[in-house]
């Protein structure tokens, strides 16, 4: 039968810390990593003309429904009006 020795008085040392942090990063890599896959190949959003087949762009393409005005989106959360070949952003009629 082995004992197991607890040193210290039960204290954490700074391995213990540092071993958890790895682990928590390593966890949390991993579940973000989980989540682009599924993005990219479970939830996958019909391709735009924002996208250069058979790559995907990583823009998304949003209208504002009172404007009619387009914007691109991107994963991080950045935002940027959508212009045309002459600087112009692309607008929609609405109803």
């Amino acid at each position: 039968m082995q004992t197991i020795k607890i040193s210290h008085a039960g204290r954490i040392d700074f391995w213990d810390g540092f071993r958890f942090a790895w682990g928590v990063t390593a966890f949390v890599c991993i579940g973000l990593l989980i989540c682009q896959i599924a993005d990219d190949y479970v939830w996958q959003s019909p391709f735009d003309d924002s996208d250069a087949a058979p790559k995907r762009s990583g823009l998304r393409i949003k209208t504002d429904n009172l404007t009619g005005c387009q914007y691109f989106i991107t994963v991080f959360g950045g935002i940027t009006p959508r212009v045309d070949g002459s600087g112009k952003q692309i607008c929609r009629p609405t109803a």
